[in-house]
């Protein structure tokens, strides 16, 4: 799945969260979503105790 992601977007809009990063790894991707470099979070569940208000989760959106 991450793969067509970065086919359609390209790598450098893409951030990664996930457990087997380290946590400087994980701190670099979380900044790069907050400061907007990358347009795109793909997380896993361990990752949504990642706060920033600039991110949206759109987890929740109604569907029509």
């Amino acid at each position: 799945m991450v793969d067509r992601f970065i086919a359609r977007f390209g790598e450098e809009k893409i951030a990664l969260l996930h457990s087997k990063l380290s946590v400087g790894e994980r701190y670099d991707e979380w900044k790069r979503a907050d400061k907007g470099e990358a347009k795109i979070v793909i997380r896993s569940k361990v990752s949504n105790l990642c706060p920033s208000r600039k991110l949206r989760n759109n987890n929740n959106r109604r569907r029509t």
